[in-house]
């Protein structure tokens, strides 16, 4: 990012985070009781006000983000079933679940704490930590049985049955509305180690 100080306590600052943070959290995450691979590439420009409100290391801040970020899953079956809505469905009859999960807000706020101390007049060090709230998701999730077949799901005695009334696309807007119920995907961590050059 870049800052300018409007005076001893109060800088304005624009800048940019992104990149694939799938990583960070382990590459996957869980949906009620269906586990999901995640290939994340974000981009995070933002505009934003750092305050050091008592003058010395401390330091908060606030802002807006522009997110721009593409989030795709991958349902991995466990022992050969998709578990939604404490149904159990034969994924070789329903195939690979996959899709895209977007933020519907198009602008985020975020808040930010942390300490920022000057080494010299020009160099110094930083760290903050915060949240920003991105909003409810939409996701789009197909099924790649599209051949119409028949979905089997698992029943009480462990044997496979028809479920005539289900297809493959009705078994992944089922996976959808899981993935959008999930609240802490409305929140993305902020975390933040530098350096920093004072001009």
């Amino acid at each position: 990012n870049i800052g300018w100080s409007l005076n001893e306590k109060t800088e304005l600052q624009a800048g940019w985070a992104g990149g694939d943070v799938a990583d960070l959290f382990g590459g996957d995450f869980d949906a009620n009781d269906v586990n999901y691979d995640v290939d994340a590439d974000f981009s995070n420009p933002y505009l934003g006000v750092q305050l050091r409100p008592t003058g010395n290391w401390f330091t908060m801040g606030a802002g807006i983000i522009v997110p721009d970020n593409d989030i795709d899953v991958t349902a991995n079956p466990e022992g050969g079933f998709y578990k939604i809505n404490d149904t159990k469905y034969d994924a070789n009859s329903v195939g690979a679940l996959q899709g895209t999960v977007e933020h519907r807000n198009k602008l985020a706020p975020y808040a930010t704490i942390g300490f920022r101390p000057n080494i010299t007049n020009n160099f110094g060090l930083f760290g903050e930590i915060g949240a920003a709230y991105m909003g409810k998701t939409d996701a789009t999730v197909t099924a790649s049985n599209v051949s119409g077949d028949s979905i089997f799901i698992q029943n009480g005695e462990g044997d496979l049955v028809e479920s005539p009334n289900e297809t493959a696309q009705s078994v992944a807007n089922l996976a959808e509305r899981e993935l959008e119920d999930k609240d802490y995907l409305e929140w993305m961590p902020i975390v933040k180690v530098g350096a920093t050059y004072r001009f």
